[in-house]
């Protein structure tokens, strides 16, 4: 697979949940952390190619992690543990230190702690067993001024003598670039220039006050807008408070995302063999990973409703799919039919899943880091959470076939995405998740009459 590039906040469902299908393959490892904070220097500009360091940022990044680095080229590697692309490049960026151990020094840099980083990679250690040993700078901010960016991964390679080389996407990462920088070529690598961030402040309305005009008198808006640069891409949803109806808000969403909520609604995840497009033209519905920032501009848009108070969430969606009738050329319906999936299926007529009552609760990750505690809740909580998240790139979606419509308890200490391991926790409620063709509610999506 090709990396793309990852924005914050583009990763976003209901509780816990990720809303877009950036694929998360993490060939894993567990790092030594071994410095974090601001490093030192003294912030005069957003630096460009060609540009200089402070000299005492310079200085520390020529003596970090213990290892001298004076002579050597530095490349900076700007990630978060949210970028499933740069988690993707991680095993490539490994493989070129070593190659070039005597030469170059590869410093990954992010702006999160290091309680944040330290669970993200061990439990990514306990589910595949690598262990890569790289020192990195943890909850940075002089760096991420220095180097200003709105998506990730992000490269800057600096040279021996403090000068920038150049400011990359990860396609210029590679073994030829370095060798052609070690051979002192003159070279013209392809510029990262990324689009000012925008501010923005979810609890707001969408565009106005700080994102526009003032909403002291607004209680119900409808609107969209074409892409908006800079802005980072996401969904949220609000629910009706003590003065306005519930509110849902997408920034710089392509249509086939905007249509999975709709007719999601918050409850359904829509697997992509759970979707059909048959349209004339497809462009504005797939996505185009060689040209993903020029498809962006064209074909996401910013949509926003709030609705008045009193109006229930299923009124929000309602209106919604009444909205991008008149927005987009196409006729969408869910259509129920055969689809493979893994089906959760009872294995005996015990129901040893059945609630005892008490308390609703549900919590994620809360053995050692891994599994699900549902206490006096249902079933589409643990399935939502596997198709949105856990299991979002399974072959294959997951629905229930257990036609139990109570509450249940369960507690599932083990790894949501491994399959295997789910099944061995599920075996102790007589649970399983089977792969088997069912009837299912498919999306379907075509040019109108």
């Amino acid at each position: 697979m090709t990396p793309r590039f990852c924005r914050p906040g583009l990763l976003w469902l209901s509780p816990a949940l990720v809303l877009v299908n950036l694929i998360l393959f993490f060939l894993v490892m567990s790092f030594f952390i071994s410095a974090s904070g601001q490093s030192p220097g003294t912030l005069t500009k957003d630096l460009r190619v060609g540009d200089s360091l402070p000299a005492s940022t310079h200085s520390y990044l020529t003596h970090y992690g213990g290892q001298p680095n004076e002579g050597k080229i530095i490349l900076l590697d700007f990630w978060a543990t949210w970028c499933s692309p740069c988690i993707a490049m991680i095993p490539k960026v490994q493989a070129l230190q070593e190659e070039f151990a005597r030469d170059i020094a590869i410093i990954p840099v992010t702006y999160q702690s290091e309680a944040e980083v330290n669970s993200f990679l061990a439990r990514l250690k306990r589910q595949k067993g690598y262990s890569i040993q790289v020192s990195m700078i943890v909850k940075d901010s002089l760096l991420h001024s220095l180097f200003a960016h709105t998506s990730l991964p992000h490269y800057v390679w600096i040279s021996p003598k403090g000068k920038v080389l150049a400011i990359t996407d990860h396609s210029e990462v590679n073994a030829t670039t370095i060798q052609r920088l070690l051979q002192q070529e003159t070279l013209t690598l392809k510029e990262k220039r990324d689009e000012p961030k925008v501010a923005y402040q979810k609890q707001k309305p969408f565009v106005f006050e700080e994102n526009g005009a003032k909403v002291s008198n607004l209680l119900y808006h409808s609107l969209a807008t074409g892409y908006v640069p800079g802005l980072s891409g996401g969904i949220s949803f609000q629910a009706e408070d003590s003065l306005k109806g519930p509110r849902i808000t997408c920034r710089n969403i392509d249509i086939k995302t905007l249509y999975k909520w709709a007719y999601g609604e918050r409850k359904d995840f829509f697997h992509r063999n759970r979707i059909e497009v048959s349209v004339r033209d497809s462009l504005p519905l797939l996505f185009q990973i060689d040209d993903f920032k020029t498809w962006m501009k064209s074909h996401t848009y910013g949509y926003e409703l709030q609705l008045l108070k009193g109006a229930s969430e299923a009124q929000l969606f309602a209106t919604m799919r009444e909205d991008l009738k008149r927005l987009f050329p196409y006729k969408v319906s869910l259509q129920i039919k055969p689809r493979r999936c893994y089906v959760l299926s009872q294995t005996s007529s015990s129901q040893k899943f059945k609630s005892k009552g008490g308390t609703s609760k549900v919590a994620f990750d809360c053995f050692d880091g891994q599994g699900i505690w549902l206490a006096n809740d249902s079933f589409s909580k643990l399935l939502s959470n596997l198709n949105g998240y856990y299991q979002q790139n399974s072959r294959l979606p997951f629905t229930d076939g257990t036609n139990y419509q109570g509450k249940v308890d369960l507690k599932l200490q083990c790894s949501l995405s491994s399959l295997d391991d789910l099944n061995k926790a599920l075996a102790d409620y007589d649970l399983a998740f089977e792969e088997k063709e069912v009837l299912v509610s498919v999306l379907v999506i075509e040019d109108k009459p």
